[in-house]
């Protein structure tokens, strides 16, 4: 089933989740990390291998108490998360020699003034949210591209 998910929404998802860790009753999270065996290898108590995938295409979850359990198996550490562990990102871009990058500009995916047709960056994206205005260098400096040549590299 197709879906739009606006940048509206993106920004209220995050906003509702920071909320989350201050409310009256606050929610609790933590986040885990294992399966340190390659997939295919069984680690079930049952010695279940089928459906178990591949390092390159792992199994898609299921939804059910018995999986879920599943996950806890091959848990090697948790940590619980507080408000003081997260933060409003953007995602990360790194610098690439000989890439065309983006310059910015408010309007993409905006009508142009007088005609039908959409403003589309160079790289094709349709919205400031897909464009590739921006990157980070190798020494952790942030740059905005406000010009780019005519798409020059």
């Amino acid at each position: 089933m197709p879906a739009i998910i606006t940048n509206k929404f993106r920004i209220h998802n995050s906003e509702q989740f920071n909320e989350s860790f201050s409310e009256a009753s606050p929610n609790v999270y933590y986040l885990g990390i294992g399966k340190p065996q390659a997939h295919g290898t069984s680690t079930r108590p049952d010695g279940r291998t089928e459906n178990e995938g591949t390092d390159a295409a792992p199994i898609t979850p299921v939804d059910s108490i018995q999986e879920e359990f599943y996950i806890y198996d091959d848990l090697l550490a948790a940590k619980k998360i507080t408000s003081s562990d997260i933060s409003y990102v953007i995602p990360r871009r790194n610098w690439t020699t000989g890439t065309v990058y983006d310059y910015y500009r408010h309007d993409y995916g905006n009508r142009i003034t007088g005609g039908t047709t959409t403003q589309t960056a160079d790289s094709g994206a349709s919205s400031l949210w897909d464009s590739t205005f921006y990157v980070m260098s190798s020494t952790y400096n942030v740059y905005k591209c406000l010009d780019n040549n005519s798409g020059a590299n």
